[in-house]
C-alpha cells in the first residue's frame, strides 16, 4: 500500500494531495477548498459536476 501526502493550511484543513484534488461529500453536499489550491481540469470537472451541491 502506498501513502499519499496531503497539503494542509495553517488551520489544518486539507487542501489537496500531492497528485490529486480533494473532494468530500458531507451528506448531499460536495465540499472542496477554493483557495490555496492548484486549479486544474479534473478539479473543474468535479466542481461542475457537483455544482448543485457545492460548498467551499
Amino acid at each position: 500500500m502506498r501513502a499519499m501526502q496531503l497539503f494542509v493550511n495553517e488551520q489544518g484543513h486539507v487542501l489537496e494531495g500531492t497528485r490529486s484534488n480533494f473532494f468530500v461529500f458531507r451528506g448531499d453536499t460536495l465540499v472542496t477548498p477554493r483557495a490555496e489550491v492548484l486549479i486544474g481540469v479534473t478539479r473543474n470537472v468535479g466542481v461542475r459536476t457537483g455544482a448543485g451541491t457545492l460548498r467551499h
